[in-house]
C-alpha cells in the first residue's frame, strides 16, 4: 500500500458545479436512464445472447448464420 500523505487542498475544494446542477444533471441522467431500461431488448442483442448460450439453430445444423447489415456470406 502506497502512503499517499496527507490530504491536499485539491482533494477538500468544493465541486466544480453548482449544487443545483448536479441535481438537474441527476435527474436527466435518470429520466435517460429509465427509458432506456423500460425499451424491449433488440431481437439482434436477444440473438447474439442465444448464440453464445450455444442456442443458435445456425449453431445446431452446421451453417452459418449471416449478420444483418452485412453482405450475404459474411457470417462474422
Amino acid at each position: 500500500m502506497v502512503d499517499q500523505g496527507p490530504k491536499t487542498a485539491r482533494s477538500r475544494r468544493t465541486p466544480a458545479l453548482p449544487k443545483d446542477a448536479q441535481v438537474k444533471i441527476g435527474e436527466k441522467l435518470k429520466a435517460l436512464y429509465d427509458d432506456v431500461v423500460s425499451q424491449p431488448v433488440p431481437d439482434r442483442f436477444k440473438d447474439l445472447l442465444a448464440r453464445l448460450d450455444g442456442g443458435s439453430p445456425a449453431m445446431s445444423t452446421g451453417q452459418p448464420e449471416t449478420m444483418p447489415g452485412r453482405p450475404e456470406g459474411v457470417t462474422e
